[in-house]
Order: structure tokens, then C-alpha cells, then sequence
């Protein structure tokens, strides 16, 4: 990263030569060092133009999320919430539908070989 005495040698060097590869081999004299690329050279030069000024400007940040979006957000999420209930029911009563399961599963591992595997909730075969 170029110090601001870097860059206002490029930008001094470019307008009385107005050569990019001049300007390097200046500053490759003066320096020391590998010169900046050509578009920095030119982009800081432009930006003195406009500007008067080789200064970094103010980043924007992270952008602001409106009050009217958090309320959308938050309705869609109470929304979603609403309509898993509607699906699956509250905590007891999908607890006790899953108690009602049990007996049918221990009868299938007694009768036909098959286990259960809880953790995955996944039906498999004994040779697999």
C-alpha cells in the first residue's frame, strides 16, 4: 500500500508527463521499490481532479436495515413459528405422538429383524 507521499509523487509525476510507465520508472528511481500499477496511478490521479484531495475517504459501513424491515422480519418469523404448530403441534403434544410410535417400532424390531436407529430416525436392515 502506497504512502500518501507515494501517491502524490505518481500524481505530480503523471500530470507533468502524463505516462504511466514514466511515472513508474520514477518512482522506481526514487523509492526503491515496486511502483504501483497503472490503474492506481491513473485513479489517484483522478481523484486529486475532482477532489483536491489524495485522502481515503469515509467508508459507508455496514448498511442500516430500516424499522419497516425488522417488522417484516419479525412478523414473517412469528408467522412461520404460527404455522409449524399448525402442522405439528405444540411441544407436548408432538412428544406424545412420538410415544405412540414406540410400541410399533419395538414390535417391528421383535418381529421383523428391523431396528430403529433413534438418534437418526432412520429404519434400517440388520445385514446392512
Amino acid at each position: 500500500m502506497a504512502s500518501l507521499q507515494q501517491k502524490a509523487f505518481c500524481v505530480l509525476e503523471f500530470a507533468k508527463t502524463n505516462s504511466v510507465v514514466t511515472v513508474q520508472r520514477a518512482f522506481r528511481r526514487r523509492f526503491g521499490i515496486n511502483p504501483p500499477c497503472p490503474t492506481n496511478i491513473r485513479r489517484w490521479f483522478r481523484q486529486f481532479q475532482e477532489s483536491g484531495c489524495l485522502c481515503k475517504g469515509k467508508s459507508l459501513g455496514r448498511p442500516r436495515v430500516s424499522a419497516e424491515a425488522l417488522r417484516r422480519a419479525d412478523h414473517s418469523s412469528k408467522e412461520a413459528y404460527r404455522l409449524c404448530e399448525q402442522d405439528y403441534g405444540t411441544g407436548k403434544e408432538a412428544r406424545a405422538q412420538q410415544r405412540s410410535v414406540e410400541p410399533l417400532m419395538n414390535e417391528m424390531k421383535e418381529n421383523l429383524g428391523v431396528f430403529y436407529s433413534t438418534d437418526t430416525r432412520t429404519l434400517g436392515l440388520p445385514w446392512e
